[in-house]
């Protein structure tokens, strides 16, 4: 194992950010940003929060969050709050990639708007802009992305959840595609993940709700408004999808199960 000197910074007192600590590695003489809680420091719980407002494009609110150190140690939350109104530059997918440790990343609107409705005062607008909407993957950490508008064009998810190991939550938001010709047109895409799915609205979806690749998802509560989706619930490729409470349905059929996986 190399030599690891402590800078002056990682005295930690609790003035300094606990997520971006100097360190230098004799052995590589590379200098990291590390979190202490790694090297078995103890060091005390944060919270973090990252504000963004209507008028940022979706680079600029990409920026903020790459800045983020992707170590979350548990105990610790980082929360990506958006303010009210409705965001139209948004020429690219907003991205929460790669993010590990065992703590939370909470992705949130306005917690006003709870429950099953239409009525969201956060409206993340990617029409016209031929890209998902929010893409979540390769996350080790509790996720959450609550009281959201989502509106996508035509052959792309509002919600893409992928690869996110530890509990996770979409609840409380409403999910638009403007048409939904393409297959990828979708509520929600989730693959090899865990989820738990409360207080959605979709409409006009190819899929409401798509899960694949060995996933576990509870429905609980969620529905169609306006037009409907093509089909409400999918599941496919060995993916277990539980439902308590209202569904979506589908103009379709209301579910589709294929390959394995099972909708009860």
């Amino acid at each position: 194992m190399a030599d690891v000197k402590l800078s002056a910074m990682d005295l930690y007192t609790g003035s300094e950010d606990p997520l971006a600590i100097d360190l230098y590695t004799i052995q590589s003489g590379v200098q990291k940003r590390i979190h202490p809680s790694q090297l078995g420091l103890a060091v005390p719980a944060t919270t973090q929060t990252v504000n963004f407002n209507s008028s940022m494009t979706a680079s600029q609110i990409q920026a903020l969050i790459d800045a983020i150190p992707t170590f979350i140690p548990s105990g610790n939350i980082v929360t990506l709050q958006f303010a009210d109104g409705t965001y139209s530059s948004l020429a690219g997918t907003i991205a929460t990639i790669g993010f590990y440790g065992g703590g939370k990343l909470y992705i949130l609107g306005n917690s006003g708007d709870s429950g099953l409705n239409t009525s969201k005062s956060v409206h993340l607008d990617f029409t016209g802009d031929a890209c998902d909407g929010l893409d979540i993957s390769e996350c080790y950490v509790t996720v959450e992305a609550r009281y959201f508008k989502i509106t996508c064009d035509d052959g792309h998810k509002c919600i893409d959840y992928q690869n996110v190991i530890g509990e996770g939550k979409v609840a409380d938001n409403y999910l638009v595609n403007i048409a939904k010709t393409s297959s990828n047109s979708r509520g929600i895409s989730i693959g090899s993940s865990s989820i738990f799915l409360q207080n959605n609205y979709f409409s006009n979806n190819k899929y409401a709700i798509n899960a694949t690749s060995n996933s576990k998802v509870y429905s609980f509560n969620n529905d169609d408004t306006g037009t409907l989706p093509d089909i409400g619930l999918r599941s496919t490729s060995n993916t277990s999808i539980g439902k308590n409470g209202t569904q979506p349905s589908g103009s379709s059929s209301n579910e589709e199960a294929l390959f394995g996986g099972v909708i009860r």
